[in-house]
Parts: structure tokens; C-alpha cells; sequence
């Protein structure tokens, strides 16, 4: 009996070991087909953040065949992050979820909680065109362990934000095109959709309901690094960043998506995924499992 207690303790240690490597070579920022194309990204006029003061923050490393991939997200329960759709297309093979996290290059902590996730759940109306209903949810293995450093951000009410001041947090690159070793917030005006449309014309033809525009005027803005990652009011988010103008460019607003338009798909998708266990992991470990209980009799 001894011996099994052993070889299933050993099994579970094996299935559920994460190895997570902390070098990754590009950030993500979204440009819908018919808008400005991407290139040369920045987080603009935005400070560094006092340690963990954002315990909702997740740093997402989206592995990939040939290339890792860096999102933001927030921890809005305790098994679930929320992130942009665009975040986690062409099928990426891995996901590392990093919370309690101030410096993105950083593999362990005291603050650090580090998961593999244990699925994902992009929006099935997602356009990869347009970015409309650019949102995801990512299911991670067990609860993250909450505390002063690690903790959860509501979804705000679904009311008109504009002429607000709302903050965005992320690791973006900066105006000398590095990304940022330390998290970094930016505060932005939020404006109305009809002001955003008015901005240009790509504009016009891809704000919808669910969008939620931030004025570009001055030197504040967001962009790489960031996306997925929350913009707040008040202490709970009102939107995920999904996508901005070539450049970054000053003037220009930032778009993301509205996610107190979509509270009931989170309710939803997060009652509909089940408990059902990742199936290669479980089949693997079962395998392990019978195949040493068998050489131990």
C-alpha cells in the first residue's frame, strides 16, 4: 500500500510539473484587416507601478512552434483569466500564466504564482477581420491562491464610461521600442464611440457597441504588450485591450473591448467548460498510473 501511495504521489508531481523558460521575442498588439497595420508599438507617458498594486495582473507567454508571444490579462475568479481572442489564435501550443508579477523577466518569487493553462475559450463570434468580440477566457489547472499580491478585479457595470479617466496596465514597449521590464500604467480619458468614429474614416467603419475608445491627445496612450491586458475605472474593468493605430501614434485613440458588454458570455462559457480534465495530461497519467501499480503487486 506503501508503495502505491508513493507512485501516485510521484505520478501527480510528474503530470503536473510546469517548466516555464522566461524568454520570449514578441508582443502582440491586433490591427483589424481593413484599419491601420501594424508595426513600431509603444506604451506612451506611462510610470512604473508600485509592486503588485494591480494584484489582478496576469503576464500570458502564448509558446508557439518557432516564437512565444507576450498578452496581459486580469484574474477576474479564481481558476480564470481574461484576455483578448486575438491573443490566443493559430493554435498556440502553451500557455503560461504568470500572476503576482512585477518584473516580466522574472521565473520565480515569493509574490509568483505560475500555472499552465488548462484550456481556453475565444468568443465564437470572434473576427479576426474586424477584432469584433475580441475576448477570451483562459481556465487555469486549480484555483490561484489569493492574497495581498494575488487577487481579483470585478467587471464593472454596463453603463457609459465616457469622460471618464481610466487606467491600462501592461509591459508594453516604451518610446525607445524596449519592452518594459516592470509593469506600466497609463492613465487615458475615455471618449464617446460616435467621437472615436469621427477620428478617421478606418475608424468609422470598425467601432461597434462593443468597443470602447480612449483618447490618444497628448502623450498618453497603449499599445504592444498590453493586449488583453485590463482598463480600469475605479477599480473594476470596464475593457481588455484589443487593438490602436500604425505607430501608436499621438492623437490617435485606442480601441479596446467593452467586457461589461459581455458579462453574460464570461457567466456562460465559465458554467459550460465543465470539470472535464486536460485529455492527453489525464490519459497520460492514468497510463503512468496503472502501469505502476501493476509492477508493484
Amino acid at each position: 500500500m506503501n508503495a502505491i501511495v508513493i507512485v501516485i504521489t510521484l505520478v501527480y508531481i510528474a503530470c503536473c510539473q510546469i517548466e516555464v523558460t522566461e524568454s520570449f521575442n514578441h508582443t502582440i498588439f491586433a490591427y483589424p484587416e481593413n484599419a491601420i497595420k501594424k508595426s513600431t508599438l509603444r506604451i506612451i507617458g506611462g510610470d512604473n507601478v508600485t509592486p503588485n498594486s494591480y494584484p489582478f495582473q496576469a503576464a500570458l507567454f502564448i509558446y508557439y512552434k518557432s516564437k512565444t508571444n507576450l498578452c496581459g490579462g486580469s484574474l477576474i475568479d479564481k481558476e480564470w483569466i481574461l484576455t483578448a481572442a486575438h491573443c490566443v489564435d493559430n493554435d498556440p501550443v502553451r500557455i503560461v500564466v504568470k500572476l503576482g508579477l512585477h518584473d516580466v523577466y522574472a521565473t520565480q518569487g515569493s509574490t509568483v504564482q505560475i500555472y499552465e493553462a488548462k484550456s481556453y475559450y475565444k468568443h465564437s463570434k470572434w473576427n479576426e477581420k474586424t477584432l469584433q468580440n475580441d475576448i477570451a477566457l483562459i481556465k487555469l489547472p486549480r484555483n490561484a491562491t489569493l492574497n495581498n499580491y494575488v487577487n481579483l478585479i470585478k467587471i464593472g457595470d454596463n453603463i457609459d464610461y465616457a469622460g471618464r479617466v481610466a487606467t491600462v496596465l501592461g509591459w508594453g514597449s516604451t518610446e525607445d521600442g524596449q519592452i518594459s521590464k516592470y509593469l506600466k500604467k497609463v492613465d487615458v480619458d475615455v471618449m464617446t464611440n460616435q467621437a472615436c468614429k469621427a477620428v478617421r474614416k478606418e475608424f468609422n467603419e470598425i467601432i461597434v457597441s462593443t468597443h470602447l475608445c480612449t483618447s490618444g491627445q497628448g502623450i498618453r496612450g497603449s499599445c504592444s504588450g498590453d493586449s488583453g491586458g485590463p482598463l480600469i475605472v475605479d477599480g473594476v474593468q470596464i475593457g481588455l485591450v484589443s487593438f490602436g493605430p500604425e505607430n501608436c501614434m499621438r492623437g490617435f485613440p485606442s480601441v479596446f473591448t467593452r467586457v461589461p458588454k459581455f458579462a453574460s458570455w464570461i457567466t456562460s462559457t465559465k458554467r459550460n467548460s465543465g470539470t472535464s480534465l486536460n485529455v492527453n495530461s489525464f490519459v497520460i497519467c492514468i497510463v503512468s498510473l496503472m502501469f505502476f501499480i501493476n509492477i508493484s503487486k
